[in-house]
Order: structure tokens, then C-alpha cells, then sequence
């Protein structure tokens, strides 16, 4: 089978720190069962050099990923009739379903090809407040729904992101849920810890407005009167120093650590040194950090969406967004109550034996082969 996969970013070079470990082993995984070409807008030297990722050839286009759709359309349009005519493609797959899910559907249309899209992140969001997602947006949010509508199959990675779509409009009762899953090596030994003082909490994410940083640093301000805990923030800053201002203002300068951007390949330690996960997201389409830690044992307590609103009843503990309070409850009670952690860290553990990458890539095969055999 000869897969297009379009994406307007996430799959760089290796060693690009820009590059989404998810989405890198899901191609590469792809890529040992099929012959995929994955489509890319130009970023950067060498801009125009292919390059593979897994078996998979990733050709660079002509355009940025922040140009506006008809640009990167046409600039994706005019590569991909170059491969096709090369040799047809028997199903084209979007990630995100805009602008790469939209080209994806229009270029499949006019070719008459099935068509894939996977709903990643901000396109089934609508968070007004910070400005974020494509449903608040009154011209994007058409386009999405339209894009989603039309796609032969629409994947989703959680129930809550369905409920989204739903909410804003979307009408199809089919869509399929795959999460992403973790790689098996992430699967420790050892995972089994029962928390104790100091605590060790862990937050792993962007700093950025949709993350909810200042959320998660009053929370943890609430922790720490009750309990001797520290917090380790992993993530690179991209709002400037507020944050840690903010950790300032509330005192917390010796209790919290700012690690930055950590290389993937390095990043599973800061889980095997940590009790508890807090995560304060204001949306996530998923979270993969969550399956992160889950495999290494590590108790998610959090805002409900994404992968904590589905799990949020047996593996995980979640609670409203913006609460910084009823946050801090929940943890105090979950690293006080070390049975209630026990079976929250079993539950989770054996989510993420059952949804490592590997079944993530057997679920796509799946519906690969489902698609183009019904087109």
C-alpha cells in the first residue's frame, strides 16, 4: 500500500527538537508495513533536502507552515502530483485537520483516493479566553467541520475530543479512537513506588498560556502548606519568564525547579525519580505525557480533558479546569491515601501495556485496510 501522509509539522529531521516523538514512531512504525510519503512544509538550512524517517521519505515543500492555507495547498498540490505521477497513492492521510487534513480531503477528492484524518490538538478546541483552538475561529471552524465531515475516516485520540466535535457541530457517529501510545521501553521495571516525603511531583509541558502554568504553580503553592513536596517543571519556556516570576511571587523559588527542554531520550528519568504528575492543561486533544506516565508509574492528578477526561474515573484523578484549589485537594488526598494511589497507579500501568505505540500502529493498519477496501 503507498501512503500520502501530509503534515504541517512534528516530523523533522532527526535530532530536531521541534520534532513530536509520537507522531516520529507512529511514521516509523507505519513505514516497516507500508510505503509511506510524508509531505512536510520547508523549514530551515537544507530546506529542500529529503529525508527519511524510518523507512518513510519525508520530502520538504515549498512553503512555511505559517503561510496562509491557499499557499501551503498549492505549494503541497504541485509536490504531490510529482509523486503521484511517479507512482499512485492508495490513500492519503492528514494529521491535524487543518491545514493538513484539509489539504489531504481536497487533494483525495480530486483524485479519487480515500482519505484519512487525524484530529490531533487545538482543531476540536474552542478556548476563548486565551484565544485558542480553530472552533472559536468563525472562518476555520467551517473548514474544519467540512474537512471532518468529508474525510473517508476521522481519528480521534480520546472520547473527550469526540465530545468537542460534537459539541461545535460535527455530525458523524464513526469516528474511530486511537490513542497514541507510548513506546514499549518505556514499560520499567521497577514502577511499583508508594509516595513520601519529600514528594516528588512532575510536570511536563510547554510553558505556554493552554499548559496553565500559573494554575499549576498555585496549586502546588496549596500543596506545599500541608505537605514537604517539590515540583519539577520540564518543558521549554515560551512566555518569556512569566512563569517562573510567578513561582517567585508566590515563594516558591527553592521548591520549584525549571529543567527546560529535555532531549526525549533523556526525559524517562524524570519520571522514574517522580511520585506524582500535575497537569493543569486548560485543553489537550490527548496528552502524551499522560501515557508517559502512566507506564512509569507515575499518578496523574489533573484537569479534566483529553486523556485525563476519559480516564479520569479509574487510572487518573481529575478535576475542573482553572481550580487551583480543588487541584491541591485532589492530590493531598491521593498522596495521603496510599491505597487509593496503589490502585491508581496499577490501572494506569496496565491502560499503557495495553496502548503502547505498537498497537497504536496496528490500529492505523487496520483502518488503512478498511478504508481502501471499501473505496
Amino acid at each position: 500500500m503507498r501512503v500520502a501522509l501530509f503534515s504541517h509539522g512534528g516530523i523533522g529531521r532527526p535530532g530536531d527538537p521541534y520534532s513530536i516523538p509520537a507522531l516520529v514512531n507512529l511514521v516509523t512504525r507505519l513505514s516497516a508495513w507500508c510505503e509511506v510519503t510524508v509531505f512536510v512544509p520547508a523549514t530551515g538550512h537544507r530546506e529542500n533536502d529529503e529525508y527519511r524517517c524510518g523507512d518513510a521519505l519525508v520530502i520538504p515543500v515549498e512553503c512555511r507552515s505559517s503561510s496562509s492555507f491557499p499557499r501551503i495547498a498549492l505549494a503541497f498540490l504541485s509536490r504531490f502530483r510529482k509523486e503521484q505521477r511517479r507512482s499512485a497513492f492508495h490513500l492519503l492521510h492528514g494529521l491535524w485537520a487543518y491545514p493538513s487534513g484539509a489539504v489531504a480531503v481536497a487533494l483525495a477528492r480530486m483524485h479519487r483516493t480515500p482519505s484519512v484524518v487525524s484530529v490531533i490538538g487545538g482543531e476540536a478546541a474552542a478556548v476563548r479566553k486565551i484565544r485558542y483552538g480553530l472552533l472559536r475561529h468563525p472562518f476555520l471552524k467551517p473548514v474544519v467541520l467540512h474537512t471532518l465531515a468529508k474525510a473517508d475516516r476521522v481519528v480521534v485520540s480520546t472520547r473527550f475530543q469526540i465530545d468537542c466535535l460534537s459539541e461545535h457541530g460535527l455530525k458523524r457517529n464513526d469516528l474511530e479512537i486511537v490513542p497514541s501510545g507510548i513506546s514499549p521501553d518505556w514499560l520499567i521495571p521497577g514502577w511499583k513506588r508508594s509516595p513520601s516525603p519529600p514528594f516528588r511531583i512532575l510536570h511536563v509541558a510547554n510553558l505556554t498560556q493552554v499548559k496553565d502554568q500559573e494554575t499549576l504553580l498555585r496549586c502546588f503553592s496549596i500543596i506545599r502548606r500541608d505537605v514537604d513536596a517539590r515540583l519539577t517543571i520540564v518543558g521549554p519556556d515560551h512566555m518569556e519568564g512569566r512563569i517562573q516570576q510567578t513561582a517567585a511571587d508566590l515563594g516558591l523559588d527553592r521548591n520549584v525547579t525549571f529543567a527546560g527542554f529535555v532531549p526525549q531520550d533523556q526525559l524517562r528519568r524524570y519520571y522514574e525519580q517522580s511520585d506524582l504528575m500535575l497537569h493543569t492543561s486548560l485543553f489537550e486533544g490527548q496528552a502524551v505525557v499522560l501515557a508517559e506516565a502512566a507506564a512509569t508509574g507515575v499518578v496523574v492528578c489533573g484537569t479534566r480533558v483529553g486523556l485525563l477526561s476519559d480516564l479520569g474515573s479509574s487510572s487518573m484523578r481529575a478535576g475542573p479546569v482553572g481550580d487551583p484549589a480543588q487541584l491541591a485537594r485532589n492530590a493531598l488526598e491521593l498522596l495521603e491515601n496510599p491505597r487509593e494511589f496503589a490502585t491508581l497507579q496499577l490501572n494506569a500501568r496496565q491502560w499503557a501495556e495495553n496502548h503502547t505505540i505498537d498497537w497504536t500502529a496496528e490500529s492505523y493498519k487496520r483502518i488503512y485496510e478498511s478504508v481502501v477496501s471499501h473505496s
